[in-house]
């Protein structure tokens, strides 16, 4: 996709939550791409707080097609940095 394709939808799905814990979600996804409709899982792992970025709580998303093929290693996962809520400390508060 390019800028000029901004209002265009490239994917379009349904989740369901298979998983729920304190520290990680699960969704199976029913996803539909270009006429073509396949199944996926979504799992949402919370890390920690950044030791020297205290307002970076760090979030991994792994994206896999069945559930045996859920990856071990966080060099797959995408990453994000979130801001922790306040219960969350960390050495800088």
């Amino acid at each position: 996709m390019t800028p000029l394709d901004k209002n265009k939808i490239d994917t379009r799905g349904k989740c369901d939550l298979v998983e729920n814990k304190q520290d990680r979600i699960t969704l199976k996804c029913r996803l539909e791409e270009r006429g073509r409709s396949y199944n996926r899982y979504l799992t949402y792992v919370i890390k920690d707080v950044l030791e020297h970025v205290p307002d970076c709580l760090r979030i991994l998303e792994y994206y896999y097609e069945k559930p045996e093929d859920f990856p071990t290693d966080e060099m797959y996962a995408d990453k994000y940095c979130v801001t922790p809520p306040d219960y969350v400390e960390s050495e800088f508060d």
